[in-house]
C-alpha cells in the first residue's frame, strides 16, 4: 500500500512532537515540583544527591536535550520535517506539476520528462492493444 506524502501529514506530525513536547514539559514541571518539596522538607546527604541527580541529568535531559531551541531532539525533527515541506512539498511536487502539465509523449525534462515519457510510452501501449484487439475482432 503506498501513501502520498501530504502537507497535512507534516503538520500533523508537528503536531505529534509539539504535544509530546508539552507532555514532556508538565511532567518535568511536577517531578521539579517534587524535588522542591523534597529539598524544603528534608535536609541531608540524600536529599542533597537527590537535588544534585535531578540538575545534573535529569534537567539537561529534559531541557537541553529535549526543548532547547537549536540543538535538541525537538529542534532536529522540526528542522527535519520542515526540510520536506520546503523541500519536497513547496518546490518539487509544484516543479512536477508544471512539468506534468506540458509532458505528452516524452515531453519535459528531468523527473517530469521521464513521468511524460512514462505516460506516452503506456499511453502508446494502450493504443496498440486497442488497435490488435479491433484488428482481431475484425472492427
Amino acid at each position: 500500500m503506498s501513501t502520498i506524502l501530504a502537507t497535512q501529514m507534516i503538520a500533523n506530525a508537528q503536531n505529534a512532537v509539539n504535544t509530546y513536547v508539552s507532555t514532556a514539559n508538565g511532567l518535568f514541571d511536577n517531578l521539579e515540583t517534587e524535588v522542591t518539596s523534597l529539598k524544603n522538607n528534608f535536609s541531608g546527604d540524600a536529599s542533597d544527591g537527590y537535588t544534585e541527580f535531578f540538575n545534573s541529568k535529569i534537567r539537561p535531559a529534559l531541557t537541553d536535550n529535549l526543548t532547547a531551541p537549536s540543538s535538541s531532539l525537538t529542534a532536529n525533527i522540526n528542522s527535519i520535517l520542515d526540510a520536506i515541506q520546503q523541500q519536497l512539498l513547496n518546490t518539487v511536487d509544484p516543479q512536477l506539476g508544471e512539468g506534468n502539465r506540458g509532458a505528452g509523449g516524452g515531453a519535459g525534462s528531468g523527473v517530469s520528462g521521464a513521468v511524460g515519457g512514462a505516460v506516452g510510452g503506456i499511453a502508446g501501449a494502450v493504443q496498440a492493444g486497442i488497435d490488435a484487439v479491433t484488428g482481431a475482432i475484425g472492427g
